[in-house]
């Protein structure tokens, strides 16, 4: 049968009448939600409809997909705001959706049922909070985008403008032209493992703007933030959670809403604020409560109840289910408003910044089995021969906003960590004196220098660097005297045999100068500049001539090793014996140094492994020994060196080094072992592991045990954990003879330290920041037998100078 034209276009516009809301929901449809006072995104925000419960909601910048809903109207609902309804065919996409702030939980506080109810989710939440904390976890792998900015306000950057000490390239023209005082923006691999492995990759990370420890501080802080604590830290406070026995005494709670969604779990959407009795630091906001677990799915802190009263604060977090069923935090974004904030580089002014971030975690992975062998690094060649390609790689990273092509590659080889920032290189020049310019560094310490043996020097020293060879490396150095008149010159060879291992073979020779009885070890390259001042006031020097072959070896990552040959000439000795005299002793010295920690954390740059410090002890050891029948007169030493720390709750932290010498010199007076001394004048430089009030060469032993002790007050005194001055107390002590302090001859001309030789004082480090550098002060006074007749001979006032990098 037929129908009719009529009868035809009927059925046929029923059908597109039918067909039109399916057609609506299958178009691409995004709206951002906003705050319709500050125009900020608003992530987390649900669409509620009746085909989709809660399942839409707005991404970290406030983007929400309406695909697949077909229901006419749509209900925005976000914590915190008043719920708005939209018609779905009027929305276009792309198109704002402004929310208006509007709580309607504490309106009931009278109703005591709804808060007693809100109460009871929150003891629920509390009994289950072990299972949700990543420490609890067994092990787990993410990836973390995280991007943090500081930025001045409009009334404090018109304050800088108009300020009087404002001219081109002042500090206040610096300040008020940026638009971020700070930026930190990078991509990390973080993995764990109970119970206290853990390990982090950088993927890419680039920072910009002022170095201040506060806003380092806050990125930290931030990365780790988690209401299932006790206590939030933020800045020097720490803020009451609600989730906590003493929340759940101090918060009010009350239940906005209660919702299901598509599983058929319930969504309790909580609002707190503390009560009026709290006196500490608190949060008031809103927390969306899963029944499956009581698990945290989404938290908005809307304002802060300070102590201190400088914080504007604004936090939304969001946590997702994994199919494993454990939550796990997904997303966050976060403003902060501070009010008279101080600048470490400007603490004349008190300025207002506003600080915003966001971060979000992609490729949750739970329960892996790592193996303690994971965090430990791997000695293979072709991982480190990646490392060294990567050293010299820039690669923008695209992960979620992307970091900008200036965004430098920064990757960790399973422990050894190569970072290329401008800041870390400078570190590098500074601590090791040198400077690169092409495929060579020019030597600093070699320009210049002086002590009281030679005088004003001045020479010239380099050593090619990776961009040179890989596997090879030369160094030569050549300086002049002017006070003795002589030339000074040395050259090395390396030869690296294998990458891993960092294996190396090399050939040495110097014609240069040696302080007698110094004690030297295998030491790992420190960025500390005020060594470098200890040869200023040294008087005791031997001219001397090496030639030296040998073998130096990373057996471990935190095991270095040396063995060698040295062919080694003393020119013009001072013998015990004053009838001989010889012009020239030869040896013939074969050695074995090694250097041996465990779990050390280390970087490499440029070809280069620096240690960053480990908990556990650090032991040197070194042995020579000349050959009897190819060297002129016998030789031995055997000495160690053991450094620890260790932490005593509030009381501070405490190091000590144990140093021990045995020599046989054979009767040769240069060849005994001097304790380390630091005296030089009433006032000089502090060194490390020395006595400070001992003067230069003041006594000789060769037979030494040498306890150096210092307690750090600083992380007690001062509020701030990471950029704090150190005040120490120190004490040192040492005994030590000599097989010839019974001779006439040697007692007349040396002294040694039988009866102990003490000393104590106080100490101050990084009091005063000036440039690149940060100056210390303090006193030290001989005590016991070998105190001296005058007070100000027993007193040594001291100076320190560490980098301020």
């Amino acid at each position: 049968m037929k129908l009719n034209k009529t009868l035809s276009f009927y059925i046929l516009f029923s059908l597109i009448l039918c067909a039109a809301p399916f057609q609506l929901a299958a178009q691409p449809r995004t709206v951002r939600v906003v705050d319709v006072s500050s125009s900020q995104p608003l992530p987390f925000v649900k669409a509620l409809s009746d085909s989709v419960r809660v399942e839409t909601t707005s991404n970290i910048d406030g983007y929400l997909n309406l695909y697949g809903i077909t229901n006419d109207t749509i209900l925005f609902y976000h914590a915190g705001y008043r719920m708005q309804q939209q018609v779905l065919t009027k929305l276009k996409d792309g198109e704002l959706v402004r929310l208006q702030k509007g709580f309607s939980g504490f309106n009931d506080l009278r109703d005591k049922t709804i808060s007693e109810d809100a109460k009871r989710v929150i003891e629920k939440v509390l009994d289950n909070r072990g299972a949700h904390q990543l420490k609890n976890i067994n092990s787990y792998k993410y990836q973390l985008y995280n991007k943090l900015t500081v930025q001045l306000t409009d009334e404090s950057r018109a304050k800088l403008y108009d300020s009087v000490d404002r001219q081109a390239g002042s500090l206040h023209a610096k300040l008020a032209d940026q638009q971020d005082l700070y930026l930190q923006e990078g991509v990390r691999t973080k993995i764990y493992q109970k119970p206290d492995q853990a390990k982090e990759i950088v993927i890419a990370d680039r920072t910009s703007g002022l170095k201040d420890s506060a806003l380092i501080r806050l990125t930290k802080q931030l990365e780790l933030f988690s209401f299932y604590q006790d206590t939030i830290p933020f800045f020097y406070e720490k803020y009451m959670s609600p989730i906590s026995d003493l929340g759940i005494q101090n918060y009010l709670f009350s239940i906005d809403k209660k919702l299901l969604n598509t599983s058929g779990d319930s969504l309790f959407v909580i609002s707190f604020k503390p009560s009026e009795s709290n006196r500490v630091s608190a949060f008031e906001g809103v927390l969306t409560i899963n029944s499956d677990g009581y698990a945290i799915e989404s938290l908005q802190i809307n304002a802060t109840h300070s102590t201190q009263d400088k914080l504007d604060f604004s936090l939304h977090q969001l946590h997702n289910q994994l199919p494993s069923g454990q939550w796990f935090p997904k997303s966050m974004v976060f403003q902060i408003g501070i009010k008279n904030f101080k600048l470490q580089e400007f603490p004349s002014e008190s300025l207002d910044v506003q600080i915003s971030g966001k971060s979000f975690i992609t490729g949750s992975q739970l329960n892996i089995p790592f193996g303690d062998s994971f965090f430990e690094r791997k000695d293979s060649k072709a991982s480190l021969d990646n490392e060294e390609q990567q050293q010299t790689s820039y690669a923008p990273v695209s992960v979620g906003n992307p970091v900008d092509g200036s965004a430098v590659r920064s990757v960790d080889i399973l422990g050894l960590q190569i970072d290329k920032s401008d800041q870390l290189k400078l570190v590098q020049s500074l601590s090791s004196w040198r400077y690169p310019v092409g495929k060579v560094d020019i030597l600093l310490d070699r320009l210049v220098n002086y002590n009281r043996f030679e005088g004003f020097q001045l020479g010239l020293g380099f050593q090619t660097n990776q961009d040179f060879n890989r596997f090879l490396s030369l160094k030569g150095y050549y300086r002049y005297g002017f006070l003795d008149d002589e030339s000074k010159f040395g050259g090395d060879l390396f030869f690296r045999l294998d990458s891993a291992s960092d294996s190396r073979f090399f050939v040495h020779y110097e014609n240069d100068i040696k302080e007698d009885g110094s004690i030297d070890f295998l030491e790992q390259p420190k960025p500390f500049i005020s060594q470098q001042l200890d040869v200023w006031y040294r008087t005791h020097f031997t001219y001397h001539e090496i030639y030296q072959a040998g073998f130096v070896a990373r057996i471990l990552p935190s095991f270095i090793s040396n063995v060698y040959w040295k062919n080694y000439q003393l020119n013009n000795p001072t013998f015990l014996d004053g009838s001989i005299t010889d012009p020239l002793i030869n040896y013939h010295l074969v050695g074995v140094q090694f250097r041996l920690t465990f779990k050390e954390k280390l970087f490499r740059q440029r070809g280069e492994i620096f240690s960053k410090g480990g908990r556990f002890p650090v032991i040197h050891f070194n042995f020579e020994r000349a050959l009897d029948q190819y060297s002129d007169r016998p030789y031995q030493a055997v000495e160690f060196k053991l450094n620890d720390s260790y932490m005593f709750g509030k009381l501070g932290e405490s190091e000590f080094t144990l140093l021990g010498s045995l020599r046989k010199s054979g009767g040769v007076m240069n060849l005994l072992a001097s304790p380390p001394f630091s005296r030089s004048e009433l006032v000089s430089n502090y060194n490390d592991n020395s006595f400070a009030t001992m003067r230069v060469n003041e006594f000789v032993t060769d037979q030494l045990l040498a306890f150096f002790w210092r307690h750090n007050l600083g992380p007690v005194l001062f509020r701030d954990k990471q950029n704090h001055p150190d005040i120490f107390m120190v004490f040192n002590a040492g005994v030590g003879k000599s097989e010839y302090d019974d001779q006439i001859n040697f007692s007349l001309r040396y002294t040694s330290i039988p009866k102990g030789y003490y000393e104590a004082g106080l100490l101050g480090t990084k009091l005063v920041r000036v440039g690149l550098v940060k100056l210390g002060a303090g006193a030290f006074y001989r005590l016991g037998p070998y105190q001296l007749e005058s007070f100000k001979d027993n007193l040594s006032l001291k100076f320190k100078i560490n980098l301020a990098i």
